[in-house]
């Protein structure tokens, strides 16, 4: 049987080779799906870590593999062995046109790997302001902490991007509510201060 697998995306042999474990090369497999041949049934074959041809076509940034293994019916539902998704893949990778290809696949923009982290944290500790914009404008939200307790504020304060900080700010729910808190405060103060009464 013909496996198309992230191994054989990898293997540097001729095309129309098999490898030393039967396998085909990453050329000639690929070739063979893009001249349209079915292989729905392997497409979704996954390595011992959980990862599949679409995840490391995601990793890599190579979008016509990417568009050839979608068009074949690869899974975007996939998840590695460590939690992480096809979303969370292409947010690390840092190429704004895949993150928006994933996002059409309507998958869970806040799902949580074995760390904790979601797409928009790689997002964030890569400090790409254009996909950390893209997800919250999707509704990623960026006051979900990890294990440490640490939120993308915090990520974003690590990293040193200003710009990124900023943007988050301006989306941050928990800022806000403490914001307002702070304000409504202040004002109480204030009129105690001076001596008004409610």
């Amino acid at each position: 049987a013909v496996i198309l697998t992230p191994r054989t995306l990898r293997r540097r042999q001729s095309p129309g080779k098999f490898g030393d474990d039967g396998m085909y090369t990453p050329r000639s497999a690929l070739k063979k799906a893009l001249r349209g041949q079915k292989y729905r049934d392997v497409v979704d074959a996954r390595e011992g870590n959980g990862w599949s041809a679409l995840m490391f076509a995601l990793r890599t940034g190579y979008e016509m593999v990417v568009d050839a293994l979608l068009e074949r019916g690869a899974s975007t539902k996939n998840v590695t062995n460590d939690g992480k998704t096809t979303l969370m893949i292409a947010a690390a990778n840092g190429n704004a046109r895949l993150v928006k290809r994933m996002l059409k696949r309507k998958g869970n923009i806040n799902f949580l790997d074995k760390s904790g982290w979601t797409a928009l944290r790689y997002a964030v500790s890569n400090n790409r302001r254009d996909i950390t914009k893209i997800l919250i404008d999707e509704g990623a939200d960026p006051d979900v902490p990890d294990k440490r307790g640490a939120t993308c504020l915090h990520i974003a304060v690590e990293a040193g991007n200003p710009d990124v900080f900023d943007l988050l700010v301006t989306r941050s729910n928990v800022l806000r509510e403490e914001k307002a808190r702070a304000t409504e405060l202040a004002t109480a103060m204030v009129a105690d201060e001076a001596g008004w009464k409610k």
